[in-house]
């Protein structure tokens, strides 16, 4: 049996390709308070034959029986099942989590997982939209519906990551509008629209290639459009100074592939035109092809060396505790780096101050700069830091994060450093 190996969200994840019968999209819908009107209103405009299989999880008490699958059933002539263990997912079903469990995917197979005892938070849409992630690769479909707090928001980097495709309610739509906001937040979101527009656009992508084809086979033909493919590669290096050509070719065009599903684009020399035309799109392109490199900083043996080897090194011999480090592309990636240093600092009692640098393509300096470029790190992934009493100070470019024992600053700069992209992870 082959094996595909991929890097996802920061590891490397290992999965059986699906067979060609198994190939459908499975959607996870994340929703907490308020989450019932928005699955009404979303289900009610699906029509019953899409070719997906719907996956709905909500926080709810596990003191208390859900009514949520026979509340659903009003809604859809669909079948609704509350899910039981080792339950295979089918198209065009509804599957509801019981409040006492969590939930995860394995080769096409729901599996409940006792829900964790204890005070730590519970964050089961988190946990099934990373499994979802790993298990159908670009076949996940992630949807953030009302809900207060953060859960969802890494499981939607996850499904991105893999190559998926992600939603999130508009926030003035959502009777709480937490769960949205933080999924926006972390700039990982391909659509943000109101739940029956979630619907129709459900039904727009549904049999797109992208969806019913396995990831392996999406690059196939790289050759054949290879002549399009360097049109990109140009079109790229004018809008940000980087040279795409040194770049795995099979992972690029699975990123340009993807975006052009999300535009309902079908030939590669559709989708050139389309970014002569719409040079924003370049930028977004950028962005997505860049989402794996940052797996670098998660993958645990360069981690364990910088955590092990680097740190303890440079901080033991050099009287000047203030490190730079270059070349960071995303504020995930600046989040990953920070981690490697807390856990020696807190034994060694030294204290540090840490400069990263995050390089943006100067097209997206200045004006362009979101407020999730410009340095801030989202309170979510803040809080994975474990830096007790941090207080941050944002300004234009550059964020400050305070603990005990680590300072860091981080700035955003323009991207003149690199201009060949890094054929893999590990050659950062």
């Amino acid at each position: 049996m082959d094996i595909q190996e991929n890097f996802i969200a920061g590891c490397i994840v290992t999965t059986n390709p699906n067979t060609e019968k198994d190939i459908f999209p499975i959607v996870g819908i994340g929703a907490s308070a308020g989450g019932l009107n928005a699955f009404t209103q979303l289900l009610k405009a699906l029509p019953i034959d899409t070719g997906m299989a719907f996956v709905l999880v909500q926080h709810l008490d596990p003191k208390h029986v859900s009514l949520l699958p026979d509340l659903i059933k009003r809604t859809t002539a669909m079948p609704v099942i509350e899910i039981s263990d080792n339950l295979r997912v089918e198209p065009n079903h509804i599957y509801v989590v019981p409040p006492t469990h969590s939930l995860a995917l394995l080769h096409g197979v729901l599996q409940l997982l006792p829900r964790p005892d204890g005070r730590g938070k519970f964050l089961p849409i988190d946990d099934f939209f990373t499994s979802l992630a790993q298990d159908r690769l670009n076949h996940a479909i992630g949807i953030i519906l009302s809900g207060t707090a953060s859960d969802g928001t890494l499981g939607i980097q996850a499904i991105k990551s893999a190559g998926g495709i992600t939603f999130a309610q508009t926030e003035d739509s959502a009777e709480y509008d937490g769960m949205p906001h933080s999924a926006i937040a972390g700039g990982h979101v391909d659509f943000i629209l109101v739940p029956n527009e979630i619907a129709h656009k459900l039904v727009q992508i549904a049999h797109h290639p992208y969806l019913i084809q396995p990831l392996i086979n999406l690059a196939k033909d790289v050759p054949k459009e290879e002549t399009d493919l360097n049109k990109i590669f140009v079109l790229l290096r004018t809008r940000t100074g980087i040279d795409f050509t040194y770049y795995k070719h099979t992972t690029t065009l699975r990123r340009i592939k993807r975006r052009m599903m999300l535009h309902q684009l079908n030939h590669m020399k559709d989708y050139v035109k389309f970014l002569q035309h719409h040079p924003k799109e370049l930028d977004i392109l950028f962005q997505d092809v860049l989402i794996n490199v940052t797996s670098f900083f998660g993958i645990q043996k360069p981690s364990m060396h910088f955590k092990k080897k680097c740190f303890p090194v440079s901080l033991n011999n050099f009287q000047m505790k203030m490190h730079f480090v270059f070349g960071c592309l995303l504020v995930q990636q600046v989040k990953r780096f920070i981690q490697l240093p807390l856990r020696y600092l807190n034994f060694s009692g030294i204290k540090l101050m840490l400069c990263v640098f995050k390089f943006l393509p100067q097209t997206l300096i200045g004006k362009r700069l979101t407020k999730h470029d410009k340095g801030s790190i989202h309170i979510g992934l803040r809080k994975r830091l474990e830096l007790n009493g941090s207080r941050d100070s944002l300004s234009k470019q550059q964020t400050v994060i305070k603990s005990a024992n680590l300072s860091v600053m981080c700035v955003c700069s323009q991207y003149k450093m690199l201009p060949k992209i890094p054929r893999s992870p590990g050659s950062i």
